[in-house]
């Protein structure tokens, strides 16, 4: 057998044969019973309703409140200052620390 397109190939015993790889009738697989089917689909079904189940489970919702925006203004003050906290200063006195000023309830005051 000499043809253009054949090259040796191995069979499952080591032996080396002459033909074209990747040529030949395909094989026909019987054809799947109902029953087989219907297992099949119960355990996709089965897998996607417990996937489902932990996610609902590990579900968290956030809220639209502050606390966002002050994580992302905090971690903005950390990298320039090295600090998250709000130093409120008294009216008129630029340099003078007022503790009892409201900053929020996001910030620590120092």
């Amino acid at each position: 057998m000499s043809t253009a397109g054949a090259q040796l190939i191995s069979d499952t015993s080591g032996s080396k044969v002459e033909g074209v790889s990747g040529t030949g009738p395909v094989p026909e697989f019987p054809p799947e019973t109902t029953f087989k089917r219907l297992i099949f689909s119960g355990l996709a079904i089965c897998l996607a309703i417990g996937y489902g189940v932990v996610l609902f489970h590990y579900w968290t919702p956030s809220h639209p409140g502050v606390d966002q925006n002050g994580y992302l203004v905090g971690g903005k003050m950390f990298a320039q200052t090295l600090s998250m906290a709000q130093k409120p200063v008294r009216i008129g006195h630029p340099q003078e620390f007022d503790p009892h000023q409201f900053v929020g309830d996001m910030w620590g005051q120092r």
